[in-house]
């Protein structure tokens, strides 16, 4: 999985218990993930504002990114709507 990983093929998503989930990256869309703390819905997010700014922070500082990832972590609309 480090490899697989490392080759930028996958990348892990870890769940409210702390155990990580893989998802496969080959030709897909970066997105980042809402996880919900209370039933662990993890919910997958495009954000292209968040992605420039990340991109402007990079180059500013003359940083070369090789991959990141983004999680929140919260409650979803149904858990929120049954204790806010």
């Amino acid at each position: 999985l480090k490899t697989l990983q490392e080759c930028g093929l996958i990348s892990p998503v870890v769940g409210r218990d702390g155990t990580s989930r893989f998802e496969l990256e080959h030709d897909r869309p970066h997105h980042d993930h809402l996880i919900c703390v209370a039933c662990g819905h993890i919910q997958e997010v495009r954000w292209p504002t968040l992605e420039k700014i990340q991109d402007q922070a990079c180059r500013k500082a003359g940083f070369v990114p090789k991959w990141h990832r983004h999680e929140v972590f919260g409650r979803c609309r149904d858990c929120a709507k049954k204790q806010p």
